[in-house]
């Protein structure tokens, strides 16, 4: 029997298989590089944030740090005994609707002479006199006087608005004159709030009257003075204006 035809046929199914093999195999080494190039060329994936973890405080630890925060504001909100007295006296003299005497303020000092009072303000430096119809009331602080006709105090008024109010405040740090102040803090506010004004000269010195009208709250004048980076300034009625005039050019710095 020829056995030649059929090992023939063995060694070229043979071969077929191998072929096919080396081909399937380098078939799926080729897409094996084809997807490392690609995941090469892709830009890399953003790693997703990883947040902190919570940081849980147990209730235990929270209950007596929150019981000594309130401990501690019961302390700071507790005045001591003779704070809350003056507190207390304070407010009623803020209030007060009659008066008999002057308010006595640390800094100032009131001296009767005939129908005259002479009121002396060492703390912020001037002084005037004032008819002896007027008393310093419903004031606790040298830097706000409010003298009050003691005969007309408060009447039909719940504002109780005093005849003269004498206010010093350090609101010129560059210490410019009163015309260039008045220019600049109209400038700040957009608005012209010291006008119309007036120079006047009172006692050698220049004073300035600003004119306010705001009807069925205030009519009448500010007088104003400089020194420093502090301003002085005197309200008036326009009803009183008049009246008071005279006192308000004893008006002096010292």
């Amino acid at each position: 029997m020829n056995l030649y035809p059929q090992k023939k046929k063995l060694l070229i199914i043979s071969g077929i298989v191998l072929g096919v093999g080396a081909v399937t195999l380098r078939t799926a080494q080729l897409l094996r590089e084809e997807r490392v190039r690609r995941e090469q060329r892709a830009p890399p994936k953003e790693r997703p944030e990883e947040k902190p973890p919570a940081i849980v405080i147990p209730p235990a630890e929270v209950t007596p740090l929150t019981e000594e925060t309130e401990k501690r504001l019961e302390k700071l909100e507790a005045l001591p005994p003779e704070e809350e007295a003056r507190r207390a006296s304070e407010q009623s003299i803020l209030t007060a609707e009659r008066a008999s005497d002057d308010v006595v303020i640390p800094g100032v000092f009131v001296r009767t002479e005939g129908n005259k009072k002479t009121l002396k303000n060492t703390a912020q430096g001037y002084r005037m006199e004032i008819t002896t119809v007027l008393l310093v009331a419903r004031s606790v602080a040298s830097d706000w006087i409010e003298l009050h006709d003691a005969e007309r105090m408060c009447a039909g008024d719940p504002a109780c608005d005093p005849a003269l109010r004498i206010r010093v405040a350090s609101a010129n740090p560059q210490h410019l004159t009163l015309e260039k102040w008045f220019e600049a803090e109209e400038k700040k506010s957009g608005s012209a709030i010291y006008s119309p004004r007036k120079q006047l000269t009172i006692g050698g010195t220049a004073v300035w009257r600003v004119t306010e009208s705001i009807p069925r709250v205030f009519d009448g004048y500010y007088y104003y003075w400089s020194r420093g980076e502090k301003i002085y300034d005197i309200r008036v009625t326009d009803v009183d204006d008049a009246r008071l005039r005279p006192f308000i050019e004893t008006f002096r710095l010292e």
